[in-house]
């Protein structure tokens, strides 16, 4: 039985090295890669909105300009990644922005296109439900 599967091995890999090569297969895992970096990267702007937030409650908010080196000093990289924490899946900034007339803070990501403004752009937001301070 091992023997038969060891004959098979180089087979399938040739068969499956093909299939993936064709531009169909290619467009595919290339959608899937898409989804996957805005699953990651929504996952990721919902951690650093609430970061961003408890930080807000004891008063120690970062400032929108200096948020990039806010987050490269708060944020740990999992599985030892080394990307660099303070920008989305497509090194594009997070943005950071307190809305006083909404009160709320907003952290977003330019989205895919890397862009920001558009309508792919991935955000989150946190009410303020206290009065921001003069660091904003």
């Amino acid at each position: 039985m091992i023997t038969a599967l060891t004959k098979l091995l180089p087979i399938v890999t040739i068969v499956g090295g093909t299939a993936a090569s064709s531009p169909n297969v290619k467009a595919q895992i290339t959608k899937v890669m898409q989804i996957t970096k805005v699953i990651a990267t929504q996952q990721e702007v919902s951690d650093i909105a609430k970061l961003v937030y408890l930080d807000t409650v004891d008063g120690t908010q970062p400032k929108p300009e200096n948020f990039s080196t806010y987050l490269k000093t708060n944020l740990r990289s999992t599985n030892g990644s080394q990307r660099n924490n303070s920008t989305d899946q497509w090194g594009s900034p997070y943005i950071l922005v307190y809305d006083k007339g909404r009160r709320e803070l907003i952290v977003a990501s330019a989205g895919p296109d890397q862009n920001i403004g558009t309508s792919d752009d991935i955000r989150a937001s946190y009410p303020l439900d206290h009065a921001l301070t003069a660091n904003n």
